[in-house]
């Protein structure tokens, strides 16, 4: 397992990691217990606490794990084949389809993005950050004047569409319309 910063995790915590990403869909972050994770990951409670020093720990190394996924396949869509507004609407619509693969499913989904939101800013900021600036190199790269104002609305907007829009076609529709739109092609 690699983190959004490009790190690797030892073989133990990946294993809390994904012990505690299941329970807290499951259970919510409330209703997980260090206990619980210990488990589930099969290690002793001693072993936990030496990776993490407590659930908000946990929480975060698990919010890293995502935001490395969401990389992930956000690279591998701008990295597709075919104009560069797609290519941006591809991995814009693939991040909010992995958002709802994992998350959305989660009867606990609102109060994980609220514990997300409470315990992971920065970790979430340099993400955005980083977002931004390879969305903003991509249509640079195709020509397009004002790319970083270019690049902000269409990230904005697609956060927009994916908080209002109905289900997952209608927002990948939406999706697609806005960066054609506002990028050409």
């Amino acid at each position: 397992m690699v983190t959004d910063a490009g790190q690797a995790v030892p073989a133990k915590a990946e294993a809390i990691v994904e012990a505690a990403a299941g329970l807290f869909l499951r259970l919510g972050f409330r209703g997980t217990s260090m206990e619980a994770i210990a488990r589930d990951a099969g290690v002793a409670k001693p072993t936990l606490y030496a990776y993490f020093p407590d659930k908000d720990a946990v929480f975060s190394a698990v919010a890293a794990w995502l935001l490395g996924r969401m990389r992930a396949v956000k690279e591998a869509a701008l990295g597709g084949d075919g104009p560069m507004a797609g290519r941006i609407a591809a991995a814009l619509i693939a991040k909010q389809q992995l958002i709802e693969d994992v998350v959305g499913a989660s009867p606990h989904a609102a109060e994980l993005l609220d514990e997300h939101r409470r315990s992971s800013g920065a970790l979430v900021e340099r993400h955005h950050g980083w977002w931004l600036d390879r969305v903003e190199a991509e249509i640079r790269a195709a020509g397009v004047k004002n790319a970083r104002m270019a690049a902000e609305t269409v990230v904005a907007g697609a956060e927009g569409i994916a908080a209002r829009a109905g289900n997952a076609d209608q927002k990948a529709q939406m999706i697609a319309l806005l960066c054609a739109g506002i990028l050409g092609g």
